[in-house]
């Protein structure tokens, strides 16, 4: 995995918070992305080019000028301390504890404090106790990202992962690296969970003690997931 920064916008990460998505049912985590990087007026500072991500290449996301979004990109917020990754295209199956390993060592090697992973859970795993009420849980490797975040409901690691994905080869490396890696999952089907995506940005601001009052925008790639532009009516539930 080779990083590519923006020479124009990037500085450095020390002690930045980073945030990735699991490419997981739903599509939650990766709209959550998307949704901080409007919301937050994130900068694209570089993008990542692993052998075991598939390659891929369309229009921005974020604007309509003509450039380009491949596969791994990184964006950050110097107000905030903030950087997420966006990723659109899958690891390569037989590749998934490489890419894993590559991103813990990314994380290393930039002086990341924390690692925060925003996931979706199948909503059919539910137990009866679970069916109702807030569908947000997080499972972390270390003790010290629990007490962050009291309001939200612990979840085993079994009931939040797929075996075999990258999200658990991930999840098993922080641990044994003791790297603190937080991960925010919320029970879904599969769909259009624009809401969903914004309860889950939502919450990583709780988490990250980010003032609450950003008002929600969609990328123009949005667009094409639906006529009308549902973010306006629930900028006024928050």
């Amino acid at each position: 995995m080779e990083f590519f920064p923006d020479t124009q916008q990037f500085t450095e990460f020390r002690d930045y918070t980073l945030v990735l998505p699991a490419l997981s049912i739903g599509n939650i985590g990766q709209m959550a992305i998307d949704l901080l990087i409007v919301g937050l007026k994130m900068k694209k500072v570089g993008l990542i080019d692993s052998p075991y991500a598939l390659p891929m290449a369309g229009n921005n996301a974020f604007t309509e000028d003509g450039s380009l979004t491949t596969a791994v990109e990184v964006f950050a917020s110097p107000e905030h301390k903030i950087a997420v990754i966006q990723q659109r295209a899958p690891a390569i199956k037989r590749y998934n504890e490489a890419f894993a390993s590559n991103l813990i060592d990314f994380y290393a090697l930039h002086g990341f404090k924390e690692l925060i992973l925003l996931n979706s859970t199948e909503a059919i795993m539910r137990r009866e106790n679970q069916l109702s009420g807030p569908q947000l849980r997080y499972v972390a490797s270390t003790d010290r990202t629990v007490t962050q975040i009291a309001p939200l409901e612990v979840e085993s690691k079994d009931m939040v992962f797929k075996r075999g994905t990258v999200s658990t080869r991930l999840f098993d490396l922080a641990t044994t690296k003791k790297v603190p890696m937080l991960v925010i999952t919320m029970f879904c089907f599969e769909g259009i969970n624009i809401p969903e995506a914004q309860i889950m940005a939502q919450s990583l601001l709780h988490v990250l003690n980010i003032p609450s009052n950003v008002q929600w925008g969609m990328p123009p790639s949005w667009n094409f997931l639906m006529k009308q532009d549902p973010i306006s009516e629930m900028n006024e539930m928050f």
